[in-house]
This record gives C-alpha cells, sequence and structure tokens, in this order.
C-alpha cells in the first residue's frame, strides 16, 4: 500500500507540475525536461506514469470531462421535471469549473494540441455529454415545461457559452460563489425557457 501511495503521489506531483507549467506557457512551449524538473522526478518516474507528453495532457482533458459526464449522468437519470434536473446540471457544471480550473483551462486552451487519436476519445465525451444537456431541454419541451419555439441545440450551446466562459473570469475570492453564479445562470435560462 505504501508503495501503491507513492506512486500516486508522483503521478499527482507530475500532473500538478505539468498544469502550471501548461498554464504558464502553453503545451508546445513546455519540454518533457520542465515537467521533470518542475515534478522533481526522473525520466524513468515520468515514464512509468505517462507514455508521453501528450498522455500526459490527455489525462488533464480526461479528468475533468469524465467527472462532468458522470455527474452529468447522475443528475439526468434522476426522477422528477426536466427543468429541476437541468438547474442542477447547470449549477454543477459552473462548481466543476470552477474546482477544475486549471484544468479547463487547459482543456479549452490545449484541446487541440492532442494527438488525433486522443482528441476524438475527449470529444466523444465531449459530444455525450452536450447531448445530455440537449435531451434535458428536448425533455422539458415534451413535457410542455419549455418553449417549443426555441431550437434546443441552440439552447444547449447558449448554456454551454455561459458556464464554460466562466473559467477565464471566476474567482473563488470573488464576491459570488460558484454556485451562487451557476443559480444564477439556470434563472437565466430557465426563464426564458418556461412555456
Amino acid at each position: 500500500m505504501g508503495l501503491q501511495t507513492a506512486a500516486e503521489s508522483l503521478r499527482n506531483q507530475i500532473v500538478s507540475a505539468a498544469l502550471q507549467l501548461f498554464l504558464e506557457k502553453g503545451y508546445h512551449s513546455t519540454s518533457l525536461q520542465d515537467i521533470i524538473t518542475a515534478a522533481n522526478c526522473s525520466k524513468g518516474g515520468f515514464y512509468h506514469h505517462f507514455a508521453s507528453k501528450d498522455d500526459l495532457l490527455y489525462l488533464i482533458h480526461e479528468t475533468f470531462i469524465t467527472y462532468e459526464l458522470e455527474r452529468g449522468e447522475a443528475v439526468r437519470s434522476q426522477p422528477g421535471p426536466a427543468a429541476e434536473r437541468l438547474r442542477q446540471v447547470i449549477v454543477d457544471l459552473v462548481e466543476s469549473i470552477a474546482l477544475y480550473r486549471p484544468h479547463v483551462t487547459v482543456f479549452f486552451e490545449e484541446r487541440r494540441s492532442l494527438s488525433s487519436e486522443k482528441f476524438a476519445l475527449v470529444k466523444q465525451k465531449r459530444d455525450r455529454y452536450e447531448a445530455l444537456v440537449r435531451e434535458l431541454v428536448e425533455e422539458g419541451m415534451r413535457s410542455g415545461e419549455f418553449r417549443q419555439d426555441l431550437d434546443p441545440r441552440i439552447v444547449t450551446f447558449a448554456i454551454f457559452g455561459m458556464c464554460n466562459w466562466t473559467y477565464q473570469w471566476l474567482r473563488p475570492d470573488g464576491p459570488l460563489t460558484p454556485r451562487q453564479v451557476g443559480e444564477m445562470f439556470s434563472s437565466l435560462i430557465l426563464q426564458g425557457l418556461r412555456s
């Protein structure tokens, strides 16, 4: 167990160092040696956990999108009105973006740096999450909770446009918590959707 904990600790050090470097310098300007030096590990230690810098970038993307997709699927599968579940998904998304801000920043700013195979894997999960939100909007339209004259795809894009951009401006020491911002966003969206 102690060895596993040490291995996990080194892996986390590498991820943390890479996140910081990718934020400061960008993916392409960060060398493998930069990561190894910042993580205070050997090349062997790095390669024990990651096959390449691309694998590390993929893990950063995968961590956030998997977390968010699992939360969204849990909310979607709950009973109750579509409006309440959509509200929860919006609040959860804003909170997740705040919680994983370094991951999200790298996610949005470095996603094109992923290899095409790894980008396809991340895109598949991203598309599933987008579909989940769109399906909640469509469900609300079918049930009569939401207006039927709106395009669910455009509504979904509006939700993501509002929420995703918070990684640029929402700060932990700001006047509003991520939950408060999420509640405000969900109120704006739901008021516009109600039939």
